[in-house]
């Protein structure tokens, strides 16, 4: 089995979406989760930090009713089963008095002690939950290239709960495809790259899975109208794709003893 984890309910299908399809069609059982697909907090609506994500979404009240049936449908589109877990998104997430935790910066920002002590620990507990129904399975977590705060709480929690030798790291989409060779150099010190070749099928299915988010395309790839933000993901995945030959995975050496981490 394989077991993909995502900070967000895009995150599996832009960075790992070949992959997913590919390993579904060859009769492997594959389960994208996703940590951070909760609710939005009703009392939050009208914070300006929120309506300025949710205006970038083009969506207005309880967004994640809709992010998730947009995530239900490009699961199915990879042939993947899905879950998504009800922890809240950074932009959501406040401290013991109620103020916001990164009202303005997610990517590259320190995360917070109040996170550690609660978002953090929360994190943890559901991947020990999975590592209790799924011991066996091989573990893809993000690199957290680019820094958004939830892809390293994810990256540090699953170090935390799975064996070294269970874990594949996948590089973070779109960020990765803007990063600097000393960042991504950052990302991946110590570990080894596994590339993973993707036939036409597979970069076709990612590419059809990406757009099935339409939420997320116009803020991802820079575009005002939806028929630009499609061109200009095809062409960023397509030069992405040729860049790596397909996907690029990265894996520990093998540690002595069977180490965890």
């Amino acid at each position: 089995m394989e077991l993909y984890l995502g900070p967000h309910l895009d995150d599996i299908a832009l960075s790992c979406g070949g992959r997913v399809f590919a390993r579904g069609a060859a009769g492997v059982d594959v389960l994208a989760v996703t940590l951070c697909a909760g609710d939005t907090p009703p009392d939050l609506a009208a914070s300006p930090a929120v309506r300025r994500v949710h205006d970038e979404w083009r969506l207005s009240g309880n967004p994640y009713a809709a992010r998730r049936r947009e995530d239900r449908r490009a699961c199915r589109h990879l042939g993947a089963c899905c879950l998504q877990l009800p922890l809240l998104d950074a932009v959501y997430r406040r401290d013991a008095a109620g103020r916001m935790l990164y009202s303005r910066k997610f990517l590259g920002a320190r995360i917070k002690p109040y996170d550690q002590r609660h978002h953090a620990r929360a994190v943890e507990a559901a991947l020990r939950d999975l590592h209790a129904k799924h011991p066996q399975a091989r573990v893809f977590v993000p690199l957290a290239i680019g820094g958004h705060v939830d892809h390293v709480v994810v990256r540090a929690a699953a170090e935390r709960v799975f064996e070294l030798r269970q874990l594949r790291y996948y590089e973070d989409f779109p960020y990765v495809a803007r990063a600097t060779p000393e960042e991504i150099t950052a990302a991946t010190h110590g570990l080894i790259a596994q590339p993973f070749a993707l036939t036409r099928a597979a970069l076709e299915a990612k590419v059809g899975a990406i757009a099935l988010y339409e939420s997320q395309l116009f803020a991802l790839f820079r575009a005002r109208e939806r028929a630009a933000a499609l061109a200009a993901m095809r062409l960023l995945v397509g030069e992405y794709s040729r860049r790596v030959n397909g996907e690029r995975y990265w894996a520990h050496t093998q540690p002595p003893g069977g180490r965890t981490a």
